[in-house]
This record gives structure tokens, sequence and C-alpha cells, in this order.
């Protein structure tokens, strides 16, 4: 009965020894395997979401330059126009004649009555 008790604790003591063999040596590796893998997947979407705001943020980038450059546009014809009409402000003077004054009105929409 006493040998079978030492058979048996040094069976129990080689499988400890066997599994603990086993695990270190395919355990981590397995595991560390896993492991890189669910970084390299959660890498790749952070990429790709990192990607796709990029392409939007870059898309809302030329719209907004191309609503500025409308704007602009648009800014510095009216500004000319201001200026044109600045221009022709400094350059009235009154009528000299009766005719060149009813051809002035007559420029503003109200005929001469005859």
């Amino acid at each position: 009965m006493k040998y079978k008790l030492i058979f048996i604790a040094l069976g129990i003591i080689a499988c400890v020894i066997c599994f603990s063999l086993v695990f270190n040596s395919y355990g981590k590796s397995y595991v560390v395997g896993i492991i890189n893998n669910l970084i390299k997947q959660q890498v790749e979407e952070i990429e790709k979401n990192y990607t796709q705001n990029i392409e939007a943020r870059d898309k809302q980038i030329q719209d907004l330059q191309t609503r500025l450059t409308t704007y602009e546009q648009s800014y510095n014809n009216l500004r000319r126009r201001i200026i044109n009409v600045e221009e022709r402000l400094k350059n009235r003077k009154p009528p000299a004649t009766t005719d060149e004054l009813i051809n002035r009105l007559d420029q503003l929409g109200y005929p001469p009555i005859k």
C-alpha cells in the first residue's frame, strides 16, 4: 500500500511537471499569438477609422475652400462696383443747362412733359 501511494504521488508530480512544461512551451506562444492578433485587428480598425475621418475632413476643407473663393470673388466684384459708384459721385456736377437737366431726368425714368 505504501508503494502504491508513492507511485501515485510520483505520478501526480510527473503530471504536474508535464503540464507545466507543455503550458510554458506551447501555452505562452498561443496566448501571445492571440494577443498579437487582437492588437493587430485593433490597429487596423483604428487606421481605417482614421483614414475615413481624414478623407471626410479633406472633403470638408475642399468644400470650404471653394466656397471661400466664391465669396472672395463676389466681395471683389461688389468692392469694384462700390469704387465705381464712389468715383461717379465724386465726378458728379450739377446740370448747367435745362437741356442737360431734362436729359438726366429722362435717364432716371422721368420723361419730360411736352
